[in-house]
């Protein structure tokens, strides 16, 4: 009898060990967690972490429990898992797959809680939010996978972000493969989240993504203490492809193809500034294009951007976002054009106001730049088809000299290992509450991860001490061994 798709997947993640990762995965994945972990330090001010951290600490307080990153904060590992999770997704910084999933932001504060919990060493750490990442990209990796879902009113970050987070604790909590199988089969129980608050850019959308993060972790817990689940619950009749595509997508077998020996995570694309995933290669473009022909505003005739059909109908033909104007690619564009860059720090009011219609049209600029601004996004043309593949822009850049000029981008721009994301982010560090040397530690902590013994120096890096250069370790004590089986390297 041949295996469903959650046996296979949980084979897959119980088997999964370090020594089978290539080395430019496990560069690729510790640059995700240096990412996540900058933009989410970076990211803690904003206003629903404030608001769901002030509301954990009453209701959820666990001494000795799971780390809120850079408050030093324990909580249950749920409350941590979520409110870590929000601050991933705090400044729309989070990197993405295939635009409309946000894996490390579901994944990583998972997985961080759950190693904390069961004392895990960082080899085991790096693996699990691996499997974790390659799990959550295949489910979503299918042609109709995704368009299906958001077709249908879900949000597919949050759907499938729960298979990866679900993964990656329960590798951490060392589930069985039996016990595997049923923890996949709870997560597609927990799915869920519509995609009415991502047309309008408000709160719910990173709280479903920090919800997913924290039912994956649920789902492993409850898989560890023996509640079942049906085998069939992914591709039954009404498993969960069937519920959440309508039945677009009937055939699973590609999810599983040659899983642990291609990578599908190494797809995922990190993000230079705080914007969606889209337009960080037209704003990249638009530089690009600048400082290699000495354009400036004045001399533009006209810019035409050729992107995906996909991009410009963002998150679904059928339910298109409601954009304010300093969230449109032409803005990001021109942006770029008058300052020579997008920039890659920007405060919170004017991130929400790029995001949510009616939150004013505050750009990153003073009151003259940003009419400079407003006025080159009208010679911004966009140019969609459905045969551009997504992150494949070309841009044509007329003079009104007469010269044409023009590039094209694909999504490679955007796949970042370690070191390329530690100049990526240097600018954010102001933002992180990290001294310049609270930063290299931080770096260094990454860097080392599989030396690590336990996950309590990442964790500790991430928690800085006021006025100081110095990063403490969380309060209450180490992570404390909660009876879990210790999970095989």
């Amino acid at each position: 009898m041949s295996l469903t798709l959650s046996q296979r997947l949980a084979r897959y993640i119980c088997g999964a060990s370090y020594r089978d990762l290539p080395g430019p995965v496990v560069d690729r994945v510790k640059g995700r967690l240096l990412h996540g972990f900058a933009t989410a330090l970076a990211g803690f001010q904003g206003p629903s972490v404030q608001k769901a951290l002030k509301l954990s600490r009453a209701v959820e307080p666990a001494p000795g429990g799971a780390t809120v990153l850079r408050s030093g904060d324990r909580l249950n590992p749920l409350g941590a898992a979520f409110v870590n999770s929000l601050m991933f997704g705090a400044r729309n910084q989070s990197d993405s797959y295939r635009i409309l999933t946000h894996p490390s932001a579901v994944v990583v504060p998972a997985a961080l809680a759950a190693a904390e919990t069961a004392t895990c060493s960082g080899k085991e750490f790096l693996t699990a939010v691996a499997a974790g990442l390659e799990v959550e990209t295949r489910m979503a990796s299918g042609e109709q996978s995704i368009k299906a879902v958001q077709h249908r009113g879900f949000r597919a970050s949050c759907t499938y972000g729960v298979f990866g987070s679900a993964a990656a604790a329960g590798k951490l909590l060392g589930l069985s493969e039996e016990q595997m199988a049923h923890c996949l089969g709870l997560a597609a129980t927990f799915a869920s989240g519509t995609a009415e608050g991502q047309r309008w850019g408000t709160d719910e959308t990173s709280i479903q993504d920090a919800q997913a993060s924290r039912n994956g972790l649920w789902a492993a817990f409850l898989a560890r203490e023996g509640l079942l689940a049906t085998d069939t619950a992914l591709d039954g009749e009404v498993g969960f492809f069937h519920a959440f595509t309508g039945g677009a997508v009937s055939d699973t077998s590609q999810v599983t193809q040659d899983i642990g020996q291609r990578f599908e995570l190494m797809k995922i694309t990190s993000k230079s500034f705080p914007a969606v995933g889209f337009n960080q290669l037209p704003a990249m473009l638009m530089t690009s294009l600048a400082r290699r022909h000495n354009i400036r505003p004045e001399d533009v005739g006209s810019i035409t951007v050729e992107m995906s059909h996909e991009e410009v109908f963002y998150p679904s033909a059928e339910f298109a976002k409601h954009w304010p104007v300093t969230g449109l690619t032409e803005y990001y564009v021109a942006t770029a054009c008058v300052l020579g860059e997008f920039p890659q720090v920007l405060p919170d009011s004017q991130i929400r106001a790029s995001a949510v219609p009616g939150e004013g049209d505050d750009g990153p600029a003073d009151a003259a730049t940003q009419a400079r601004i407003l006025e080159i996004s009208k010679k911004v043309f966009i140019r969609f088809s459905r045969e551009r593949q997504i992150y494949h822009p070309r841009m044509t850049v007329r003079l009104k000299d007469g010269r044409v000029v023009s590039e094209e981008m694909t999504p490679e721009a955007l796949h970042k290992g370690l070191d390329a994301e530690v100049e990526l982010l240097r600018p954010l560090v102001p933002l992180t509450g990290l001294s310049p040397t609270g930063w290299r530690r931080l770096v260094t902590a990454v860097g080392r991860t599989e030396e690590l013994s336990d996950v309590s120096p990442l964790v500790a890096a991430c928690v800085p001490v006021k006025g100081s250069g110095k990063a403490r370790r969380p309060a209450a004590g180490g992570p404390a061994r909660r009876g879990g089986r210790r999970p095989g390297r």
